[in-house]
């Protein structure tokens, strides 16, 4: 499936070349290609329901603290599948990519603001759905 989504991103980019206007706006360019393929291909495909985020490939590198159990890793990966795509998105970006909020923004071509704004949303939410797990 990955190299699927990957030559099509890459068709699609040779294609559509002549309309990049900033040469220097590539790689956000060429990111919100393979962005929108890899969301078409899981939209046709399905994300099989309780599949782990290591299972579909993204990074666990939420979840490399040493000091987490097993169980705690299992609860992060599943509170972060269960976001929105829109604040999972963001989330990884920040956590597993290591990127700042202005890098976030001009990646996915938002305002520095609107990326604040779901990174807070996307807090809340996971501050609610492990707060179990910290009680424990």
């Amino acid at each position: 499936m990955a190299e699927d989504v990957a030559q099509e991103s890459f068709l699609q980019a040779y294609r559509k070349l002549g309309d990049l206007r900033d040469g220097s706006r590539f790689a956000g360019w060429l990111s919100q290609i393979v962005r929108q393929r890899s969301v078409d291909c899981l939209q046709r495909e399905g994300r099989p329901k309780g599949v782990s985020l290591e299972v579909m490939g993204e990074p666990a590198a939420l979840t490399t603290n040493p000091g987490l159990t097993e169980e705690q890793r299992r609860w992060i990966r599943m509170a972060v599948g269960r976001l929105p795509e829109k604040f999972r998105e963001v989330i990884l970006m920040r956590f597993v990519g290591g990127m700042s909020t202005g890098e976030i923004a001009r990646q996915l071509q938002q305002r520095p603001v609107t990326v604040r704004v779901k990174l807070h949303r996307a807090y809340k939410r996971l501050s609610r759905d492990l707060r179990p797990m910290m009680a424990r």
